[in-house]
């Protein structure tokens, strides 16, 4: 290999990868492999609604794609799953948990799309409490009402932006502040959420799971807690950073 040139490699890099190209969704094949008579690799999900190749129109065989073939497909590096991301995954990469290219729905308004909008939607259509080196942390005081509130706010911090859903049920006596990560790739960093108890300087502090396939991050606070924790207006204080 050491006296093959660069240029070479990459050549037949990409002609392999062509050649494993799925005739309908022009990815990589992935999974079960189904191939026409002329040789053509689908996905076995591309290729349930079809009874010709539309490349050749020639019809698929019946058997399996030769041992061979399957061999080359299963050997190449596999790309991310979601289109225009692009990214050839290493053996056990958690990329696609991060990726960029995940689509995302707003939970203030009805917009959906790619992580890696959601900066220009937030700054765009919603009010942004930002955290960076310069202000590095933001307090939040919340005095409990007499009705039951949801409020949804959008946090960057240090890049990272959150989704912080607040809930009062006063029937209940409960308080839940719930913080969504919108990750664009994997986080570098540690985050935390403090709870300061009402007139004293006890502090709780919480990690945070930045794992989106765990989804939410919830700091719940019963209403027998809050003699204990309320401050002298009858609030709440906690930080992110």
């Amino acid at each position: 290999m050491d006296d093959i040139p660069v240029e070479v490699l990459r050549h037949s890099f990409q002609s392999l990868m062509e050649i494993s190209r799925c005739s309908v969704c022009l990815e990589n094949v992935r999974a079960e492999v189904v191939q026409c008579a002329k040789g053509h690799l689908f996905c076995n999900n591309c290729r349930k609604d079809l009874k010709k190749c539309p490349k050749c129109k020639k019809h698929f065989v019946k058997d399996n794609p030769s041992r061979y073939a399957s061999k080359v497909v299963a050997a190449l590096p596999p790309l991310c799953r979601y289109k225009k991301c692009g990214k050839y995954l290493k053996p056990g990469d958690d990329h696609e948990k991060y990726c960029g290219y995940r689509p995302i729905g707003c939970k203030i308004c009805d917009w959906t799309g790619l992580g890696h909008d959601v900066l220009t939607h937030m700054k765009g259509r919603h009010i942004v409490h930002v955290i960076s080196e310069n202000n590095p942390g933001i307090g939040f005081q919340n005095c409990i009402p007499n009705k039951i509130t949801t409020t949804v706010s959008v946090l960057s911090v240090y890049g990272i932006f959150f989704w912080m859903i607040e809930r009062h049920d006063v029937e209940k006596q409960t308080f839940n502040v719930t913080f969504y990560p919108i990750l664009n790739g994997k986080p570098q960093n540690d985050f935390y959420v403090t709870l300061t108890s009402g007139g004293t300087h006890f502090v709780t502090k919480y990690k945070l799971d930045m794992d989106p396939k765990n989804g939410e991050n919830r700091l719940f606070v019963p209403g027998f807690m809050f003699p204990n924790l309320l401050d002298e207006k009858g609030c709440l204080n906690y930080k992110i950073f």
